[in-house]
C-alpha cells in the first residue's frame, strides 16, 4: 500500500471506521447550567455565558455542576490534604521569606546608620554654632578691651 503524501498518512492512521465514527458525535456541555447540545462551534454557553466543554461521544447525561463539585468535602477547608501535598511551606516560599527578612534588616541597619549621621551631623552643627558664638563673643569682648584702652 503506497501512500502519495504525508497528509494521506496522517488521514489513514487517525481514521476512525465508519460504525465508530457515527456514534462518536460531538457535544457541548455547560458544568454550571448542564446545558447539553451539539457541537456549533460556540466557546461559552448560550444560556449562562460559562465556557462550553467539548465531548466526543456519549456525554454524561446530567453534567454535575459547578456549585456541587465545590461542595464536596476534598475542596473545602480543612479537608485532608492531596497525596503528595505537603502542609510544610515549599523550599522556594522559605527562600523568598528569608530573603525578605535578610532585606528588611538590611532596611533597618540602613535607617538606623541614616539617623545616626543626622544626629551626628545635628551634634556638629551646635558645636560649631557654639564655637562660633563663643568666638564672636570673645572678639567683641577683645574689641570691647582694646576700644576702651583706646580711649
Amino acid at each position: 500500500m503506497a501512500f502519495r503524501s504525508q497528509y494521506e498518512v496522517d488521514v489513514r492512521m487517525n481514521a476512525v471506521s465508519r460504525t465508530e465514527s457515527v456514534s462518536a458525535s460531538a457535544k457541548a456541555i455547560c458544568y454550571r447550567c448542564s446545558y447539553v447540545g451539539t457541537v456549533v462551534g460556540q466557546a461559552r454557553c448560550p444560556a449562562c455565558d460559562f465556557p462550553l466543554i467539548q465531548e466526543v461521544g456519549r456525554g454524561p447525561e446530567v453534567a454535575p455542576t459547578v456549585n456541587s463539585l465545590f461542595d464536596r468535602v476534598s475542596v473545602r477547608v480543612g479537608a485532608p490534604p492531596l497525596p503528595g501535598v505537603d502542609q510544610e511551606p515549599r523550599k522556594a516560599q522559605l527562600l523568598m521569606q528569608a530573603r525578605r527578612k535578610r532585606k528588611e534588616r538590611a532596611l533597618t541597619r540602613e535607617r538606623v546608620e541614616r539617623a545616626e549621621r543626622a544626629r551626628t551631623e545635628a551634634r556638629h552643627r551646635r558645636t560649631a554654632t557654639a564655637v562660633a558664638f563663643v568666638s564672636a563673643l570673645a572678639a567683641g569682648f577683645v574689641a570691647a578691651v582694646l576700644m576702651s584702652g583706646a580711649l
